[in-house]
């Protein structure tokens, strides 16, 4: 995130703070409304940080941080008022430094929680299927569909239109429709395209945009057509196509994780995407064991207790949400 758009954020929920604190004064009222007017993406963050309340319970948070002791701020007028929903300002700028996922879902239009998956209607008709823990800007125009996946995995079905391009962005990419539907999975510093259906046009920078940044990037392009996949990061840059199975690829969509001959770390790995908590492997050794499995979405904390069953292995288990799976000895 930029540093402006930081600054966006945390305005906006000191204007928030300010408002759950007690009524406005005129005064106030009137600077809120400058600062609304000033930008549309003032108006667009402050809309976020609403939606974003509606969506997690803060409350909790901000109670435990604030039990201690009642904030107090300066108001105008030599005021000064107690600030009951206290430091949702102050805990929505530490967030910017200590938990950026928090400050990626307040700028979202749509996002899920861990282990959620909620199908999202569009204006057009389309739909994006979001998998867990993951997070979009929905911008439409007379000229472009655009939808910028910040974080996660999306899977898009897609309503032709041939004067407005439909286009994913995400990690200094961007996939643009020529068929029906597709997944783009973000990843760490790239991401995965995946077609399910028909064609998709991918165009890659080389790095994902920075703030300031004004080089001129050269673009590599690429086409993906059904059954395939592309990726691309720094590292690798764009890659070629490769032909995947596009129904394991695409399981998550029916509530299902499926592997096939892949490393137990690796299953691991995915199963903790959707698990409110953390399954840990004590050894490489064990990391590297192959395995094929279906696994149901609904129960991925029930998984490891099957995993112990079904490879011989047992488990240590500290609290409910911290598993750890080793080999017994011999």
């Amino acid at each position: 995130m930029t540093q402006d758009a930081e600054v966006g954020i945390s305005s906006a929920a000191e204007w928030h703070a300010r408002q759950e604190s007690g009524p406005l004064s005129p005064a106030e009222k009137q600077a809120l409304q400058r600062w609304l007017a000033s930008s549309e993406e003032h108006a667009r963050d402050y809309a976020r940080v609403a939606k974003m309340l509606e969506r997690m319970d803060l409350a909790l948070a901000v109670t435990r941080l604030t039990s201690a002791t009642p904030a107090r701020v300066p108001q105008r007028r030599g005021r000064r008022r107690a600030i009951s929903f206290g430091a949702l300002a102050a805990s929505l700028l530490i967030a910017v430094v200590l938990g950026p996922d928090v400050i990626t879902h307040i700028r979202a239009d749509e996002a899920t929680a861990t282990g959620e998956v909620r199908l999202v209607a569009l204006p057009d008709g389309s739909s994006m299927r979001l998998n867990t823990a993951s997070a979009a800007i929905i911008r439409y125009t007379p000229s472009e569909r655009t939808i910028e996946l910040l974080e996660g995995e999306a899977d898009f079905r897609i309503t032709p239109d041939a004067v407005r391009p439909f286009v994913v962005e995400a990690a200094g990419g961007r996939t643009r429709a020529l068929g029906t539907e597709f997944i783009v999975r973000r990843r760490k510093d790239g991401a995965t395209i995946t077609v399910l259906e028909h064609t998709v046009s991918i165009e890659y920078s080389g790095a994902a945009p920075r703030a300031n940044d004004n080089a001129v990037h050269p673009i590599a392009i690429a086409m993906a057509h059904e059954g395939e996949q592309v990726s691309y990061s720094p590292g690798t840059g764009l890659t070629a196509a490769n032909t995947v199975d596009r129904e394991s690829v695409g399981a998550w969509r029916r509530g299902w994780l499926t592997f096939e001959n892949r490393p137990l770390g690796e299953v691991v790995t995915e199963l903790n995407r959707y698990y409110r908590g953390h399954i840990h492997l004590s050894s490489s050794t064990l990391s590297n064991v192959r395995v094929t499995c279906a696994i149901p979405l609904d129960g991925p904390a029930d998984v490891a207790r099957t995993l112990e069953n079904t490879l011989g292995l047992k488990s240590l288990r500290l609290t409910s949400r911290l598993v750890f799976l080793y080999e017994p000895s011999r």
